[in-house]
């Protein structure tokens, strides 16, 4: 089972990640994993380190973070969910799309370029953490150490989360008010889960 976790950089998604993770190994009995596109192969670290970086043209980050994906994919979450475990994806499909189409790329070809790095793999469920992009903004300026993703800028945020709204009128997604408290925005994410997918 795979479940993506979205929103626009500063409403929760590590946070929200970990604490399904938790809750779903102890009430559920499941093997859990979270995994972020960047950050969770070896792969992934090294190309890190340049993307959040450097600026570069679009095209060349769009398929750095392609590679990024599809060494996820095949290395990791393919091998994890086929052994029956749960994957939790901090940022997914929807982070690339709404990443890139606030940069002009075309969505339905962001979506053919991402099928094929995943193998069409698709999470059985979307939960996307929405926040006013203020208080995003407001988060990220609190971070220490800030990548090139967290000063945006409130313009490329809004334009992010317009797209990331559109995107969840898909059937799959789950719009979740990310504005309350940490922990009442987990139990509305667990009740959405439980309504959703029974478990």
């Amino acid at each position: 089972m795979l479940i993506e976790i979205e929103g626009v950089d500063g409403v929760g998604k590590t946070t929200q990640s970990h604490l399904l993770k938790s809750w779903i190994r102890k009430e559920k009995g499941k093997k859990v994993i979270v995994v972020k596109d960047i950050d969770s192969t070896k792969v992934g670290r090294s190309m890190s380190k340049i993307i959040r970086n450097t600026k570069m043209p679009p095209m060349v980050e769009l398929f750095f973070f392609l590679a990024c994906k599809s060494e996820l994919h095949s290395r990791v979450i393919k091998p994890f969910i086929s052994k029956g475990g749960v994957v939790i994806c901090d940022r997914g499909i929807g982070s690339f799309i709404s990443y890139f189409e606030a940069q002009g790329f075309k969505r339905e070809f962001l979506f053919k370029v991402v099928a094929l790095a995943t193998n069409n793999m698709k999470p059985i469920i979307t939960l996307l953490l929405d926040v006013p992009i203020n208080e995003a903004v407001r988060r990220n300026m609190k971070k220490e150490n800030q990548s090139i993703f967290d000063k945006m800028g409130e313009s490329f945020l809004g334009l992010q989360r317009e797209i990331f709204l559109n995107l969840s009128q898909s059937r799959s997604w789950v719009t979740v008010e990310g504005f309350k408290t940490i922990k009442e925005t987990h139990l509305i994410i667990r009740r959405s889960l439980s309504k959703e997918l029974l478990i």
